[in-house]
């Protein structure tokens, strides 16, 4: 089994976005904005499982239209939205199936992010044991063009997630 599964965050209610339905389901380049992500994800070998947040009366219309339409190899399953990026986090970390030492968390208005910054990311956590987390994260420099960063803490900062939390994880942010 893949060692990871990856909580997409999809809960966003689109107010800064000027959406009432957020942004997650808007079309960018012919597919919903978070499919995107799910599909960076589920072409991973690394990923066993993705959990995607969304609000319980969305969850329909968001396996309509960013999932059933494609064909995700990887299991897909659900956990309720909180009321805030924090709550819903924390849901989609406690919907984890057993068995996967590994969860990235990903936003899923960020589709930018590629399976190979997924795979290195893993590759750096699960090579060091030291490290406790990885944040995928792009260089806000105009001399430097698209190189990958990877940021790593050596600080636990997941103690608040409850009987899972000795589940090392990363964090993307593209």
């Amino acid at each position: 089994m893949a060692p990871v599964c990856a909580v997409v965050v999809a809960g966003g209610s689109g107010q800064r976005f000027g959406n009432p339905g957020g942004k997650q389901l808007v079309n960018v380049a012919g597919r919903p904005l978070m499919s995107w992500s799910i599909r960076a994800f589920d072409r991973s070998n690394k990923v066993g499982h993705i959990v995607v947040v969304c609000p319980a009366e969305r969850r329909a219309e968001m396996r309509r239209l960013a999932i059933d339409p494609f064909d995700y190899d990887t299991p897909i399953s659900f956990a309720d939205a909180g009321d805030t990026r924090q709550d819903s986090t924390r849901a989609g970390v406690h919907a984890v199936p057993a068995g996967f030492e590994y969860v990235a968390i990903h936003d899923g208005a960020r589709p930018l992010i590629t399976t190979e910054a997924i795979d290195h990311a893993v590759d750096v956590l699960m090579g060091d044991r030291s490290l406790d987390g990885v944040v995928c994260g792009q260089p806000r420099s105009t001399r430097s063009r698209s190189s990958m960063a990877i940021i790593s803490s050596r600080r636990r900062r997941v103690s608040s997630i409850g009987p899972r939390r000795r589940r090392r994880s990363l964090a993307s942010m593209l």
